[in-house]
């Protein structure tokens, strides 16, 4: 987010990103060489994020996806770059996440909550995974997301090596959903997508207002 966005914050007790500012690099590098030397739980947590991409702007990507073998956790270089690709065009659109860009927190509201009832013990990347999946099941109670759609979203984790279910009961993470730094005059909001693709805005914005009991049924049992 800070690379491809100039989005830089730190964290509080009473949650993720709650303290931040827009400060755009001067240029970014990517390095695929370097790439490789991570650890493969890092590249795991990039592979999250490139899944969330595809379910909110490329059907396409989401294809190749899961025609993708998955060998070393690292995308090949035609993937990744789509990716770049996906987070600067809908930076460039809205930089200051006041529409478009609100797409891009799609999965983040549980992740945060789950990072924030672990203190930390679930990396961002597989907290985005589960995320994702929680508010799948939430479209498709809320907004009508196709069963099928979410189906293969969870399969496509499972097969990468992502985790699909919390970490912990939905009461130890309510606590953080009240303060999620995308909240509105004390409603909890969260980026819905319509389908494998295709994000859903709701009144020019990509967020809209979820219920804690709307929230918990889609959390699943504990």
């Amino acid at each position: 987010d800070a690379a491809i966005g100039g989005k830089t914050a730190i964290n509080t007790p009473r949650g993720k990103n709650l303290i931040g500012a827009f400060h755009h690099p001067r240029a970014v590098v990517l390095d695929e060489a370097a790439l490789a030397e991570l650890p493969r739980i890092e590249r795991l947590n990039g592979l999250a994020e490139a899944v969330k991409h595809a379910v909110i702007r490329d059907a396409a990507l989401f294809d190749a996806l899961e025609a993708w073998p998955g060998d070393d956790a690292l995308l090949p270089e035609p993937l990744l770059h789509r990716c770049v690709a996906i987070k600067a065009e809908v930076v460039a659109a809205d930089a200051s996440d006041a529409g478009l860009r609100n797409m891009l927190n799609y999965g983040h509201t549980v992740a945060h909550a789950i990072e924030g009832a672990t203190h930390g013990g679930m990396a961002h990347g597989h907290a985005v995974a589960v995320g994702m999946v929680v508010e799948a099941r939430l479209a498709e109670a809320e907004g009508g997301f196709p069963s099928a759609d979410r189906a293969r979203l969870e399969r496509l984790l499972e097969r990468l090596g992502l985790p699909t279910t919390p970490p912990c009961s939905f009461e130890a993470a309510a606590p953080f959903f009240l303060s999620d730094k995308k909240n509105e005059a004390g409603e909890i909001r969260c980026a819905i997508p319509a389908a494998i693709g295709q994000s859903l805005p709701t009144s020019g914005r990509f967020t809209r207002a979820v219920s804690r009991a709307a929230l918990q049924r889609a959390w699943g049992p504990p």
